[in-house]
């Protein structure tokens, strides 16, 4: 009987794969017509329009490939294909396209949808529904909102500095995980969010930051969108240069369009909608922190150590430093850096007489990476009140998030849906009346840290501290 089985069981195998040998499988995203009549779009920006009241303006971005060398080395062989229409509709603007361009579009490969601050602020779920009904779109497409500008600016920007924009945005969205002061959201992500009647979104917010060339030191700037004869002249020793160059890390997560030789470059101030480019600016990619919403509108924003802490609570950050203050012994104030090597949290819930509470317990563990100054601290008390000093530090971060949301009434994070799971009964209470109870109830932030080691050196250069000697994966 078990040899019979067997037979069977080897007869429909091979039948199967029979089958699947002689089925011919296609995309079910198939491209319509020969691919030369197709435009790929990878990126696309929707504004409000400016032909007629209640239009809606996109801007989409593709690639087309040339063998002349455009712009700067790192852009060759790329040339944007970008085109901006105005429509009544979504759908009716992916249409007239077909006005002006001699190709389709194409959906298939988008990345980006970046929605600009004017349509967010009235209602962004007007503008994502075409995009999930559509059989093309794909759910893992990354969406953001567009901050001070529109989107349609942001996308040409890359015309004046010879560079291709889908590639910034892909660099500072791969960075995320370095600093984990943003997030990188999906299309299916985002209309969960939304989809919920008590939780409320966040979605990462991206601008433009400039500095004059005058402001810039340390040696010739690279990608700039002055003259072609400089680009010429410069374009040898930018491939060099390239090539051996390492990206630095910056206060924010920025994409560089331009580089500064030797010396770190960072903005010093917002691109806003009115504001001129010119050549002389160094413009870079702002990817800092979140928009939030309240429903399907857009309510404010938080930044960099505000945006970390909802990262803390919702157990998204990745790494990071954390920069710690220390009083040497001739009483000035000096930094030593920590790197967040692992982290985690949990949030547990509590219903008494029908009031809900909420703990949130952050766990976190660091190294020493950089310490400015010579004394040896390596002992225990030190190292303690480094735990302590960190733990507040991430502590203070998470509370002002949590006050933040509960100031204005958007549940950014999740606790409706930790009570819904952890108190499915009592949540049937709490439901319809939550929006008010979140904003009054005891949220408590717990916060454990360890430090693992100090990476190869245990004692500071010069210290004091008697014999000198390097350890090399110490761990305390």
């Amino acid at each position: 009987m078990k040899k019979e089985l067997i037979l069977i069981a080897a007869v429909i195998i091979s039948g199967a794969l029979l089958f699947l040998s002689l089925v011919e499988f296609k995309n079910p995203i198939s491209v319509p017509g020969n691919i030369e009549q197709n435009m790929f779009v990878i990126a696309v920006g929707i504004d409000k329009g400016t032909e007629a009241e209640g239009n809606y303006r996109l801007t989409v971005i593709g690639e087309k490939f040339s063998g002349e060398s455009g712009g700067s080395s790192s852009s060759k062989g790329k040339v944007p294909d970008l085109v901006s229409v105005e429509g009544r509709t979504m759908f009716e603007v992916t249409r007239n396209f077909n006005l002006f361009k001699s190709k389709s579009l194409f959906w298939g490969h988008i990345k980006y949808i970046l929605v600009s601050e004017e349509i967010a602020k009235e209602d962004i779920l007007n503008v994502l529904d075409f995009f999930v009904r559509d059989q093309e779109l794909r759910f893992n497409t990354t969406v953001a909102v567009v901050k001070d500008i529109s989107a349609e600016k942001f996308l040409r920007v890359g015309e004046k500095i010879e560079k291709f924009i889908p590639d910034l945005l892909d660099g500072v969205f791969k960075n995320i995980p370095r600093l984990s002061i943003s997030e990188q959201v999906s299309l299916l992500h985002v209309m969960q969010d939304f989809d919920s009647e008590y939780s409320d979104s966040a979605i990462p917010c991206i601008g433009l930051a400039t500095l004059s060339k005058e402001e810039v030191k340390g040696g010739d700037t690279m990608g700039t969108a002055a003259t072609e004869e400089s680009n010429t002249k410069e374009e040898s020793s930018t491939k060099e240069e390239s090539s051996t160059k390492e990206e630095s890390g910056s206060k924010k997560n920025t994409g560089l369009l331009e580089e500064s030789g030797s010396e770190e470059v960072k903005p010093n101030k917002e691109i806003t909608g009115d504001q001129e480019l010119s050549s002389k600016d160094v413009i870079y990619l702002d990817l800092d922190g979140f928009a939030t919403f309240k429903e399907e509108k857009l309510l404010g924003y938080i930044t960099h150590f505000t945006a970390r802490g909802l990262n803390w609570v919702k157990s998204k950050v990745q790494s990071g430093i954390i920069v710690l203050k220390h009083e040497t012994d001739d009483k000035d104030e000096s930094h030593i850096s920590m790197e967040i090597i692992s982290a985690d949290s949990k949030i547990k819930t509590t219903i008494k007489d029908d009031i809900p509470e909420a703990t949130i317990d952050i766990k976190f563990s660091t190294n020493l990476g950089e310490m400015m100054f010579q004394e040896d601290i390596f002992d225990q008390e030190q190292i303690k009140k480094l735990n302590e000093q960190q733990n507040e530090i991430v502590k203070k971060e998470a509370e002002d998030v949590i006050e933040y949301s509960q100031k204005n009434g958007i549940d950014l994070l999740d606790i409706s849906d930790k009570i819904y799971h952890q108190h499915p009964v009592e949540w049937e209470k709490l439901k319809e009346k939550w929006k008010e109870t979140f904003k009054t109830m005891k949220i408590t932030v717990n916060v454990e840290s360890n430090i693992n080691r100090t990476y190869h050196v245990r004692e500071p250069i010069r210290s004091d501290s008697g014999e000198k000697k390097w350890h090399f994966y110490l761990y305390l």
